[in-house]
């Protein structure tokens, strides 16, 4: 599985920063945050640094009044869905983001528009047809992706996505970008039946042969690598780790609330902030909490050179660098050769995560909403029921996925 990054507010230093030192990697575009010419000139910047990029078209809400997003000439000038898809309007916006977005800034994925659904029926299958004939018409040379943006009904009702496996079974597309709700917005995921129908519905899609981005993750999605997911995208900002329809709908400003410098511990998989890692030096653990040298990340060093955490500048922008980095080194160790040594990985690797997370809560050393201890169980719970119903046909198939 790889790391992509999903880009948001302020994130393109970041990316070129990362991208350089990775020495390649995707980065998802988002008109939200980006104009033209911006995503013109990064896209470029992108490129020369071996980098790849595409374009999320971010048409979940299309009667949003976010003057970031509507003022871009692909979205359409009204939404009626019967004139919308009877007339030229269809056609025009992907003529539109084809020519004057992905073809002028040589994007390497083509995402289709999808729009946000909570439920699977006759009209959401209309709809995606008529995309998806639409597309197609174009014979788009690069990959092609469909968005398949869900809520979190959807993704609990066991129905619903086999009903949705079913239906586009035949759909010529490369893959999908997968853009799920999380269950009430929360961050990390305390519920093992939304996991368990997240997993189920990449499994289907992989089993049909077809590519996967699951879209504005965490650390918590790595356990869709037992999945044989292809990519997770993530950033900076909460809104690019966990999908809330909010940030499409109206304008607002970036992260007002819960604006805070986190420093992540990936070995406990949980992040903390500053003045927690004050109580981690009292309580003398501190240096369990250090990233090992196999993440390769440098960013949070100032940290642990004995001076009181909060009496050093470490800053909003090298504690993104440094969740960026780990994430990236983590992703690339869940590729093994065989379903059992990726299971038995991610489960050690979780378990591991949750008894040092809750370790670390024992002496003082809180994460709040972002303590993995919280989840972990959950976790372990959907990767299990996974390779109980999935693992006999992923055991069989797993160098051909």
């Amino acid at each position: 599985m790889e790391l992509y990054l999903q880009m948001g507010h302020g994130m393109m230093d970041h990316a070129k920063t990362l991208i350089s030192k990775w020495g390649g990697g995707t980065c998802i575009l988002s008109p939200r945050d980006m104009k033209i010419e911006q995503i013109e000139r990064f896209s470029q910047e992108i490129h020369n640094l071996n980098g790849k990029i595409a374009i999320d078209p971010q048409f979940y809400q299309p009667y949003s009044d976010h003057d970031k997003l509507t003022n871009h000439s692909f979205w359409p000038e009204s939404f009626e869905t019967s004139n919308f898809f009877s007339g030229s309007g269809i056609s025009e916006m992907i003529n539109d983001l084809l020519n004057n977005y992905n073809l002028k800034t040589l994007s390497d994925i083509f995402i289709i528009p999808g729009r946000f659904t909570d439920i699977i029926d006759d009209d959401w299958k209309k709809y995606n047809d008529i995309l998806i004939t639409e597309v197609l018409k174009k014979n788009i040379s690069t990959p092609v992706y469909m968005t398949l943006s869900l809520s979190s009904e959807v993704i609990y009702s066991e129905e619903m996505v086999h009903e949705l496996l079913e239906h586009i079974e035949d759909w010529n597309v490369t893959g999908y970008y997968i853009v799920a709700q999380h269950p009430k917005d929360n961050y990390l995921i305390a519920d093992a039946s939304w996991l368990a129908g997240l997993i189920d519905l990449c499994a289907g899609i992989k089993l049909l042969n077809k590519k996967i981005i699951v879209g504005y993750a965490n650390q918590q999605q790595l356990y869709l690598a037992l999945a044989k997911v292809d990519a997770i995208a993530t950033g900076t900002w909460l809104n690019v780790r966990a999908f809330s329809l909010d940030k499409f709908e109206k304008a607002e400003e970036d992260q007002q609330s819960r604006r805070s410098t986190w420093y992540y511990c990936p070995q406990s998989l949980s992040e903390y902030q500053i003045p927690f890692m004050d109580i981690a030096k009292r309580s003398g653990i501190i240096d369990n909490l250090k990233a090992e040298s196999l993440f390769d990340s440098s960013y949070a060093d100032i940290l642990f050179t004995g001076a009181q955490p909060t009496s050093v500048e470490f800053s909003e922008r090298e504690a993104f660098r440094h969740y960026l980095q780990c994430l990236h080194i983590q992703t690339d160790l869940t590729h093994k050769n065989t379903f059992d040594e990726t299971y038995l990985y991610l489960t050690q690797m979780f378990d591991a995560a949750g008894k040092l997370a809750s370790y670390f809560k024992s002496r003082g050393v809180r994460a709040k909403y972002k303590d993995f201890s919280d989840v972990y169980e959950d976790t372990i719970s959907a990767l299990d029921l996974f390779k109980t119903t999935r693992g006999m046909i992923f055991k069989h198939k797993w160098n051909s996925l």
